[in-house]
C-alpha cells in the first residue's frame, strides 16, 4: 500500500505527486484556469519554442510570488536549449521523484517573501523578482549564450521581464544589483556592441588607411637578398617566374635568393598600398559603421546572491531614504582654498563677496515627539 500511494498518478492534463499537483499547458491561456493557479508546478508540454515562451513571459510578469516564482518544467522532444537555461528543467515523468523535491525547495523559500510587490518602480520590481528567483532556486544567476538576443546574451527569468530589444536593459539591471550590493560579479565574457543600437552582430573588415574603401588586395612583400630591393609581389612576377625589377636577375628559391617579411595592402580603388589597415565594424542590424575605438565593450558576469541580496528576497526593498543636504560637503582644505582665491579675485576687481555661517541649535531635539 506505501509503494502505492508514492507512484505519481496522472489526469488527463495533470499529475500528482505526494501531495504535489505538476499542472500540464501548452499555451498561455491556460495560466489562467484556477488550477493552473492553484497547482505546485506547470509542466510546459513543448511543442513550438513561441509557444513555451509565451507561458514564461505571462508567468514571470505576474506581480503575485506564487505565480512568477513558480517551479516551471518543460516536456518534449528536441526542447530549444534555451527553454532548459530559462526553466527548471526537462521533466521525465520516471525521475518525478527528483522534481518533487525540486519544486519543495522552491516552496519553501517562497514562503519566506512577500506575496506582492509594494511600493516598487518597474527598473526596481524586475531586480527584485530577479534576486528572489535566484534566491528561490538556490542559484546563481548566469547569462547564457543566445544567437536570438540582440547581445548575444539572455539572462535566466529577468528576460522574460522585458521586450523585445531591450536585451542589454537586462545586463544593466544586474550591473545595478552589484552596485547595491546584492550581488557578486565574476566575469565570463567581454562582449563589443555597436555604439548606435547596442547590437553585437557586428561585421570586422580591414579598409583602405586613405579613402576608407573596404576593397583591399593583400600581398606579399619580397626582399632580394642580392641587390636589397624590397618590393610587392607584383613587382617580381614575369609570367611564371619571378624576376628581380631592380637588378633583373631571377628568383627561385626562398630563404637562400629572397624572403618574404610582410605583407601590404592595395588598394582596389584608389591604388594606395600601406601594410597597416583601418580596421572597421559594421553593425549587421542597423549598419552603422564605426571605428574599433568607438565600439562600446561591456562585461557579462555570473551574479551570485550576497547576503543583502538574501534580506531583500524576504523582506523587500526597503523605501530610498530621502534626500538630505549633505554635511561638510567640501573638505575643509578645498573651502580654505577657494577662500583665498576669492580674495585674491577681489584685489583684482573690487566687488562684493559674502560668506555666511548656519549654526543648528540641537538642545531641544530630545523633546520632540
Amino acid at each position: 500500500m506505501l509503494l502505492r500511494r508514492l507512484q505519481p498518478t496522472h489526469q488527463q492534463d495533470a499529475l500528482q505527486y505526494r501531495g504535489l499537483k505538476f499542472k500540464y499547458v501548452q499555451s498561455a491561456h491556460q495560466l489562467h484556469e484556477e488550477e493552473a493557479r492553484q497547482c505546485d508546478a506547470i509542466v510546459i508540454e513543448y511543442t513550438r519554442a513561441e509557444q513555451a515562451d509565451f507561458v514564461l513571459t505571462e508567468l514571470r510578469r505576474s506581480d503575485e510570488a506564487l505565480l512568477y516564482l513558480k517551479p516551471v518544467f518543460v516536456k518534449g522532444i528536441r526542447v530549444a536549449p534555451h527553454l532548459l537555461k530559462q526553466t527548471d528543467g526537462l521533466f521525465d515523468s520516471d525521475n518525478v521523484q527528483s522534481h518533487a523535491e525540486t519544486v519543495s525547495m522552491i516552496q519553501e523559500r517562497i514562503a519566506e517573501m512577500p506575496e506582492h510587490l509594494v511600493g516598487t518602480d518597474a527598473s526596481d520590481a524586475m531586480l527584485l523578482k530577479t534576486v528572489q528567483y535566484a534566491y528561490a532556486r538556490h542559484a546563481d544567476i548566469v547569462p547564457f549564450r543566445d544567437r536570438y538576443s540582440q547581445v548575444g546574451y539572455s539572462v535566466p527569468f529577468l528576460s522574460y521581464l522585458l521586450n523585445d530589444g531591450e536585451d542589454k536593459t537586462a545586463l544593466d539591471l544586474l550591473q545595478t544589483g552589484v552596485q547595491r550590493e546584492y550581488f557578486t560579479a565574476k566575469l565570463i565574457d567581454r562582449i563589443n556592441l555597436c555604439h548606435a543600437c547596442t547590437s553585437s552582430y557586428l561585421n570586422f573588415r580591414e579598409t583602405c588607411t586613405s579613402c576608407g574603401d573596404l576593397d583591399l588586395k593583400a600581398e606579399d612583400i619580397v626582399h632580394h637578398f642580392r641587390c636589397a630591393y624590397v618590393g610587392p609581389m607584383s613587382d617580381f612576377v614575369r609570367g611564371d617566374q619571378l624576376v628581380c625589377p631592380k637588378c633583373d636577375k631571377g628568383l627561385r628559391h626562398i630563404g637562400i635568393d629572397y624572403d618574404k617579411p610582410s605583407e601590404t595592402n592595395c588598394c582596389n580603388t584608389c591604388g594606395h598600398q600601406s601594410q597597416e589597415a583601418h580596421m572597421k565594424a559594421a553593425c549587421v542590424d542597423c549598419g552603422h559603421e564605426s571605428d574599433i575605438r568607438d565600439i562600446d565593450t561591456y562585461d557579462v558576469s555570473k551574479m551570485t546572491l550576497t547576503s543583502v541580496a538574501t534580506d531583500v528576497a524576504r523582506k523587500g526593498l526597503r523605501p530610498a531614504p530621502a534626500a538630505t543636504a549633505p554635511v561638510d560637503a567640501l573638505p575643509t582644505a578645498l573651502f580654505d582654498l577657494l577662500l583665498h582665491q576669492e580674495r585674491e579675485r577681489l584685489k583684482l576687481r573690487p566687488a562684493y563677496s559674502v560668506v555666511g555661517t548656519v549654526t543648528l541649535d540641537t538642545s531641544q531635539l530630545g523633546h520632540l515627539n
